[in-house]
């Protein structure tokens, strides 16, 4: 992925809380970000009016994408998007989710879906690597979906909302 459609990519999904961001997708969009506040700053230097809406402007338009991206990182390896929430934290939190990006991508589908460019995974595969919650796992009825519910009731599977059905892995 490169870098105009990794920003693209992360305009397109600002409101896509869902599913998983490649690292160069994450890493590509930091880097706008930083180009962008460099040059908001050489604006400031030159006039503070001009720096100033220049930076109000940069939050408005890269606040969501920015938040979306990496929610979208942290689901690439398996991890909820309420680690965001560590940005909230001064400096440490930021240091500490910054890490956290670094984090290679899980190689299969975990329960935020699919990796990029894996349009369906054998279900031996998903069992193999991924170990229910709770015992037993709900599996999707969508036998093309290969995912085990996730959901606090178990009635619907995550990844693409079918209802779920009890059974063993070996009868998928």
């Amino acid at each position: 992925m490169g870098f105009t459609e990794a920003i693209s990519s992360c305009f397109a999904k600002s409101l896509d809380w869902e599913g998983r961001a490649r690292p160069a997708e994450y890493w590509w969009f930091g880097l706008l970000g930083v180009i962008l506040y460099g040059v908001s700053l050489l604006l400031f230097l030159a006039s503070r009016t001009a720096g100033t809406v220049a930076d109000i402007i940069l939050v408005v338009v890269l606040i969501l994408p920015g938040i979306s991206v990496s929610i979208r990182r942290l689901h690439d390896w398996d991890q909820i998007g309420a680690w965001y929430l560590l940005h909230l934290i001064p400096i440490v939190g930021t240091i500490a989710l910054t890490i956290m990006m670094l984090h290679p991508s899980d190689s299969g589908p975990n329960r935020f879906g699919l990796p990029y460019g894996m349009s369906s995974a054998p279900a031996d595969t998903f069992v193999r690597e991924y170990q229910p919650y709770n015992g037993g796992p709900n599996w999707c009825s969508d036998q093309s979906c290969y995912m085990y519910s996730l959901s606090v009731d178990n009635e619907r599977c995550m990844a693409c909302n079918s209802p779920t059905v009890a059974r063993s892995p070996s009868q998928n």
